[in-house]
């Protein structure tokens, strides 16, 4: 049977989101009935226009039984075009953790049936809850095509799952990771990492002020880092170059004085932040595993351990007030306190 397929992309009026509609003409030649095929709502013309080439390409008719993972293919073609990869990610995860369904007819899966699949696949509650969004969206999309005639993912239940999320207790590097660190600055695999890490340690910059901080900010000449951008005024600070850092700050400094500082690294563009290109290779090739932020209290808390005045501190971090010191960026290791309590 031969189809011939038709469209058309329209604005509706006075609705603020998603305010362009996809409207489609199945036609079989054998017949001169026309089927109508709406392929649902789009926030841009552009995504609309996108929507129906597609379907154009590969037309096909909402009275047909569809297998999820048919259902999902086309969803995927037609719907997350322009989706960020940790989007597309969720929901190819989703359809992965649906494969015990995923050749049924969409119109035959029913709650119980998604909720034991669902309970096979997940242990943690996040992970359950993000399937079912995901499902949600996707059935929502059926429902409104007509492939499917109700919506079963959004009966499905999260209280049986575990609730892992927790609170990141902030941990500062300690003398053996610093010296694991030093050892692995010239490794072909992580050398790059321990020298940006190190850089971090030593200046105390928050992750956001390195990635805003352009070559110009680095002075060489005076050896001082002007951070001119921070997430408050205080923050606006200068910051003395270690000698121990000398070598990286000239990398940083070197090239155009207008770039971030970020972009004379080897890697492509300041989008990939210092938890996916430092911290990650850290944790996967030394053992070490920190986030972002405890570079930060590591310079804290050695400068207190070394008995930097506090103003000193205060005025290095960028701090309004001291107590932010005191009560969040200090990280005084118990064994260090042992010998002070002997001295009573």
């Amino acid at each position: 049977m031969t189809r011939r397929a038709a469209g058309t992309v329209y604005r509706i009026p006075d609705r603020k989101r998603k305010g362009w509609r996809v409207m489609a003409t199945l036609t079989d030649t054998a017949s001169p009935e026309q089927k109508r095929v709406s392929l649902g709502l789009y926030d841009t013309k552009k995504q609309a226009e996108k929507a129906l080439q597609n379907w154009l390409a590969d037309p096909w008719d909402p009275d047909e039984e569809l297998t999820l993972q048919q259902a999902f293919d086309r969803f995927e073609a037609t719907q997350l075009t322009e989706v960020t990869a940790k989007t597309l990610y969720d929901y190819h995860r989703m359809i992965r953790d649906m494969a015990a369904v995923s050749g049924l007819n969409v119109r035959q899966l029913t709650v119980t049936r998604l909720q034991q699949v669902l309970n096979a696949a997940c242990t943690v509650k996040s992970h359950a809850a993000r399937d079912r969004q995901c499902l949600c969206v996707l059935f929502d999309w059926l429902v409104r095509l007509g492939f499917a005639l109700r919506n079963p993912a959004r009966d499905l239940v999260l209280s049986g799952f575990t609730n892992t999320s927790r609170k990141y207790v902030r941990r500062a590097f300690d003398d053996e990771e610093i010296r694991t660190l030093e050892e692995n600055r010239d490794d072909a695999r992580v050398g790059e990492a321990c020298r940006l890490c190190l850089f971090l340690i030593r200046t105390g910059l928050r992750h956001t002020e390195f990635r805003l901080l352009k070559k110009k900010d680095i002075d060489l000449e005076h050896g001082i880092i002007h951070v001119r951008q921070s997430k408050t005024e205080a923050g606006v600070r200068d910051i003395p170059i270690a000698s121990s850092i000398l070598p990286e700050a000239r990398q940083l400094a070197a090239g155009d004085p207008e770039e971030y500082a970020w972009l004379s690294r080897t890697w492509p563009a300041p989008v990939h932040g210092p938890r996916q290109k430092i911290f990650v290779p850290l944790s996967r090739y030394l053992g070490i595993s920190h986030l972002p932020y405890d570079t930060r209290h590591t310079f804290a808390t050695r400068l207190v351990m070394q008995g930097c005045p506090e103003p000193y501190i205060q005025k290095l971090m960028g701090h309004a007030s001291s107590s932010v010191l005191t009560s969040f960026y200090t990280h005084i290791d118990l064994a260090l306190l042992a010998p002070w309590v002997e001295k009573v």
